[in-house]
């Protein structure tokens, strides 16, 4: 089916050879691309050619690109001598000259192309953490930016079958990236992660050189300096973005109003928002982009004074993501202490099992919307599946559905765990007509429920309603 046809960037190191892995792993057909753009060795490539052949990929195509033209990268300029030895600080400092001038954007060009050319709906590239550091190019914001630009610049695209550019690795350290490759059965023993191409990239090409660190520089280190990074994606501080500094007791927020509830099983009903700032994930169809960049510390106790000023019992938890703060739950703990039913708004990529270590009669009162991510969003790999068991029969479940192919893969979630609670189906707004999906519901005979954004509806893709 051409629909399961996916483009995977192999670059013949571990990141592009893990990426490609998930996509054979979700059912794509893959069609591999490698480029020849001048790089100081061939062994990369020869390691793509065997991790493509170890992946049973339907093509391989490696295109020569002649990027050393320009220069400008110590990848690409014999001139300019690769960095060794930096330490992690050198390393998330500024742009290094391993940075090729626009590669990705290149790159994924090339992909687009091809993926027209095979009718495949996906593009998959190896960008993580550690590289967004420092490659403007590896940023979540840029491959946000890219879906934008292969929907508007394409045929297909223009025919409403845009190509997704997916970048399953974004936001994971290496230890999570090698881990995922291990349960996968990743061919990481074929890959070659080095830009040096002989024996100075020391015992094991993989910790020769991760990102210019090079020889001696350990993996470990380069570990250790991704998890102090990842600790700040996941408190909701992207690289490059704003980051406030929060003292004890603080919850970074966006902003908290009064309103309706428009989803769910609580739709209609009256509630306060409390949404806070930043998200580690970056959702292509992301209707609360703003949370990314803006927010202001508050209070727990400001926060329960301001609640306190609205006539209702219910409050939504929301975001950004809230439990990437883990100030979150002890909000919810105070708030239930003070007989408001709170429901939290999660993306699904964040543990929710404290919540069940809290006293029944409060478990009782917190309701988890869990927010499963379907391949339109571009952050199926966030989604921690551990949390399905953590759910409880007064909680809610909930896919937001692009395109029919995110129906078929929430029919799939569905099929494959023990659901113990309700179910919503909801579309993208202004992308997929709910009808749509009621009739795909009942043809499939799914116990679920259709949902709307009724607050949409009513007023609009405002903020603060």
């Amino acid at each position: 089916m051409k629909d399961r046809r996916a483009v995977c960037l192999l670059s013949g190191g571990l990141d592009s050879a893990v990426a490609a892995t998930i996509a054979k792993c979700e059912r794509f057909d893959i069609y591999a691309l490698t480029f020849a753009y001048g790089q100081r060795h061939k062994k990369e490539i020869e390691a793509a050619q065997a991790v493509a052949k170890s992946l049973r990929a339907k093509e391989h195509k490696v295109v020569k690109l002649p990027l050393d033209a320009f220069g400008g990268s110590a990848l690409t300029d014999a001139s300019i001598p690769v960095p060794k030895n930096r330490t992690m600080a050198q390393i998330g400092t500024g742009i290094p000259s391993t940075y090729v001038p626009a590669r990705n954007t290149i790159f994924l060009a090339f992909g687009l192309a091809y993926a027209e050319t095979v009718g495949a709906g996906a593009v998959f590239i190896g960008a993580h953490a550690l590289d967004y550091s420092g490659y403007p190019d590896c940023r979540p914001e840029f491959f946000e930016a890219y879906n934008e630009v292969a929907k508007l610049g394409t045929k297909a695209g223009a025919d409403g079958k845009s190509i997704r550019v997916h970048a399953p690795l974004v936001g994971w350290t290496k230890t999570k990236i090698v881990e995922t490759g291990k349960d996968l059965k990743a061919p990481m023993n074929l890959t070659w992660s080095c830009y040096g191409g002989g024996a100075a990239a020391g015992p094991h090409p993989l910790r020769g050189a991760v990102r210019g660190a090079a020889a001696a520089s350990p993996y470990e280190e380069a570990d250790q300096g991704e998890s102090r990074m990842m600790r700040q994606v996941s408190a909701g501080r992207v690289p490059g973005s704003y980051a406030p500094t929060l003292g004890p007791g603080e919850l970074s927020l966006n902003e908290l109003y009064f309103t309706i509830q428009g989803e769910c099983r609580f739709q209609g009903l009256p509630t306060v928002f409390v949404r806070t700032s930043h998200c580690p994930l970056r959702c292509s169809w992301c209707d609360s982009k703003y949370t990314f960049n803006e927010g202001t510390p508050w209070k727990l106790d400001a926060i329960l004074a301001e609640v306190a000023k609205h006539p209702t019992k219910h409050v939504c938890l929301t975001g950004g993501e809230p439990l990437a703060q883990p100030t979150s739950f002890e909000l919810c703990r105070r708030l239930v202490e003070r007989g408001y039913t709170v429901e939290i708004e999660t993306s699904g990529s964040e543990d929710i099992a404290p919540f069940n270590s809290f006293p029944a009669k409060s478990r009782a009162a917190i309701v988890v919307n869990l927010d499963v991510k379907c391949p339109g969003s571009a952050m199926t790999n966030f989604n921690r599946w551990a949390s399905l068991k953590e759910l409880r029969p007064h909680d809610q479940l909930k896919f937001i559905l692009l395109d029919r192919a995110d129906h078929e893969y929430a029919k799939k979630v569905l099929a494959e765990h023990d659901v113990p609670c309700e179910v919503f189906l909801h579309p993208v707004w202004g992308k997929l007509d709910p009808a749509k999906i009621a009739d795909w519901v009942k043809e499939d005979g799914l116990s679920v429920r259709v949902g709307v954004q009724l607050h949409k509806y009513l007023w609009g893709e405002r903020r603060g309603v």
